[in-house]
């Protein structure tokens, strides 16, 4: 099956999960494992695997050890290395899909535009724009579904600063989560924008071919070296292989990496021991430099907050590429982008100096908090994204939105880590999701949602331990709402305190609709995705999308 192809007029299933990268093979997984098999996940891109599939540039690889970036329920994967580049990220990604049957659900190439729920139905409606083959207009599609998962993330819109007269800039110029592999960077004065998480690869990979690198650098980061760098040796992959040591390795890992939360919660010991290696790391890096440059870098590359306000880097390599002779650092603020480069002002004297360059990259992040794009999402008169924006990204455990019945979210508000695994968060997620549509199916509900005040009680509690913590300490960060200060991505805990909320459904907090009783209209042909040749009246559709002709919902036979 072409997984690509789009499907014209209108598909029903029980469930769509919009994205295809870790969140949504993660919670498809689950869902076929509970029985929920009529489901549809929709991806925007023509490729699975989200930001992995996105995030091609040089040097790019994950900060978190193979071991633990990886599903509890695929481990027998043969990585290369404790911190594998992106191909092989994307490698195992597809291969999950593939082992567990999952392809054949894949719709790529959809960009959902808007979902919109239907009271009376209890279904979401969406439509997706399709990108056909050899044709310049889209397809729209309708999808039809009982629930929806999103799984878009927050890694999945770059964010590419508005500056003056970045249109009259001669060269190439895009961003990291673009990368024009048709650009040649050989010998070329190239701009990176930007000096965080993505910048840290870039420029030790390109430092060695470019002719010139110029760095702009509005904040530093605190930089630790990456542990266990080189492949695995013949020996060491014939050790993983037995599950008993991986497991065993895999669990010293999580607890080690789940222990950094209390580093970044300011404990002394641990905080101080951090903060004394990243100042090695750099004295260390710097080493290759002659006095007057490291001095001058030192200084540059220091950071001036709270350890941990940011995310702590890795990288073993930065300090010694920025060292280079055809490297150099800008603090300057950049005014204006001209044909020939980037020109920054000096924020003491007001000069600016013009910094030549053939190619801009921006390394410049993500719009972390774009929870839902670029998804309108309508339900009551309200429209989620317009909730968000004006009153902040919020939801219960990250997962439930007040007043959006059967949407569900993986990787939503709040849910983000800065000291370990993001797959972990994500398998809690899909588990307390399946949890839900359980519960709901053995209640022969219609619909399941989160109270109001249990959302607003969660979401007091959560920010009320965020503000007692560093990232809200005033460092400027992709974690915090720029207009309230809010702390928005970030959960307030360990991965452990986490997995302990999420084990189990809090009732209380939940309201099931009852079902309305059932209408004898055979609908088996919504089954086959064929509901555009009915033309029915609210009445006759009333509580019957998405049940077969023995008047049985597809959710309600599956897994019973």
């Amino acid at each position: 099956m072409d997984s690509s192809a789009p499907r014209s007029g209108c598909k029903t299933v029980d469930v769509l999960v919009i994205g295809a990268g870790f969140g949504g093979i993660c919670a498809a997984k689950y869902l076929k494992d509970a029985g929920f098999s009529d489901l549809l996940i929709v991806d925007k891109n023509p490729e699975l695997g989200g930001t992995w599939y996105e995030n091609t540039y040089p040097g790019a690889a994950c900060d978190v050890t193979s071991v633990l970036y990886s599903f509890s329920f695929f481990t027998n994967f043969s990585w290369s290395s404790f911190f594998p580049p992106q191909k092989e990220i994307h490698t195992y990604q597809r291969e999950t899909v593939d082992k567990f049957g999952l392809r054949p659900l894949l719709r790529l190439g959809h960009t959902v535009k808007e979902i919109e729920f239907n009271e009376e139905t209890a279904m979401w409606t969406a439509r997706c724009e399709v990108a056909s083959a050899g044709k310049e207009e889209k397809e729209t599609v309708t999808i039809k579904s009982r629930f929806v998962i999103s799984c878009v993330g927050q890694l999945n819109k770059p964010m590419t600063p508005q500056i003056e007269g970045q249109s009259k800039f001669a060269g190439p110029a895009f961003h990291t989560a673009q990368w024009d592999h048709s650009v040649s960077l050989a010998g070329k004065r190239v701009a990176v924008v930007g000096c965080a998480a993505s910048a840290i690869q870039v420029i030790p990979t390109i430092q060695p071919i470019v002719g010139q690198l110029t760095v702009f650098q509005r904040t530093p980061s605190y930089i630790a070296p990456k542990p266990l760098e080189g492949t695995f040796s013949e020996f060491e992959k014939w050790l993983l292989s037995f599950s008993l040591v991986f497991w065993l390795l895999r669990m010293f890992i999580y607890l080690w990496h789940d222990m950094q939360w209390f580093a970044l919660s300011g404990v002394w010991g641990l905080k101080h021991l951090w903060m004394f290696v990243v100042a090695l790391n750099k004295s260390r890096g710097l080493q290759g430099a002659s006095p007057e440059k490291r001095a001058e870098i030192d200084k540059k590359v220091t950071p001036d907050y709270a350890f941990g306000c940011k995310r702590l880097l890795l990288s073993s390599n930065f300090y010694p590429a920025i060292s280079q002779p055809n490297v150099s650092v800008v603090t300057d603020p950049i005014d204006r982008v001209q044909e020939g480069g980037i020109v920054a002002k000096n924020k003491e004297t007001g000069e600016c100096t013009l910094y030549e360059a053939d190619v801009i990259v921006y390394a410049t992040g993500f719009q972390a908090q774009s929870f839902i794009s670029p998804t309108e999402v309508k339900c009551r008169g309200k429209e989620l994204g317009r909730e968000w924006r004006e009153h902040d990204p919020r939801a219960y455990l990250g997962i439930l939105a007040a007043g959006f019945p059967n949407l569900f979210f993986v990787y939503g508000p709040n849910t983000n880590l800065g000291h370990s695994s993001i797959i972990f968060m994500l398998e809690c997620q899909a588990a307390y999701i399946v949890k839900c549509l359980k519960e709901l199916r053995s209640r022969k509900a219609r619909s399941v949602e989160v109270r109001e005040e249990a959302a607003d009680r969660f979401d007091t509690e959560v920010q009320s331990s965020l503000k007692k913590s560093v990232w809200s300490t005033g460092c400027a960060s992709w974690y915090t709402s720029s207009k309230s200060g809010r702390v928005v991505n970030n959960w307030r805990g360990t991965t452990t305190g986490y997995w302990w909320l999420t084990r189990r459904l809090n009732l209380p907090d939940l309201v099931f609709s009852p079902r309305a009783p059932q209408s004898s209209l055979p609908l088996d042909r919504l089954r086959e995705g064929k509901d555009e040749e009915l033309h029915l009246s609210r009445q006759e559709t009333k509580d019957t999308v998405g049940v077969d002709g023995a008047g049985v919902s597809a959710l309600e036979k599956s897994a019973a």
